[in-house]
């Protein structure tokens, strides 16, 4: 069992600024699921930050926050198995989320991250020389 402070998002594995958020949310693949919307992009880090929205068509505040909670732990059960291109990710919660499993949940997620990683692939540049604009 791991101690309780292995488990927490550390702050530099959050998203905290709104220019943070801004920019993922312009300039980020976007993708859509049953349960939330996930909107990320590549970030210079070693490492996966995240950040959450959960608006009040969720519900009320306790249903928020229980929102907020069951996502935090599922990206920490996910974040153990590392992997991927370090990214900015934001997930935005649906209403649907406060009705599902834990199980649920995680194939949620890792069926949205694997179309974001294939996402991500197709828009990467291809590796090697970039071609001078000058010409």
């Amino acid at each position: 069992m791991e101690a309780a402070g292995d488990q927490r998002l550390r702050p530099r594995e959050r998203l905290t600024k709104s220019a943070d958020y801004a920019k993922v949310l312009r300039r980020g693949v976007r993708v859509d699921g049953r349960l939330f919307n996930l909107a990320a992009a590549p970030n210079q880090r070693p490492h996966h930050r995240m950040g959450l929205t959960v608006s009040r068509r969720v519900g009320g505040a306790v249903q928020r926050n229980r929102a907020k909670r069951l996502l935090r732990d599922a990206f920490r059960r996910r974040r153990r198995r590392g992997g991927g291109v370090p990214c900015d990710v934001v997930l935005v919660a649906k209403r649907e989320l406060l009705e599902v499993t834990r199980a649920e949940l995680d194939r949620e997620l890792e069926r949205s991250l694997q179309r974001l990683e294939t996402r991500l692939g197709s828009r990467a540049p291809a590796p090697g020389p970039r071609p001078d604009p000058a010409g």
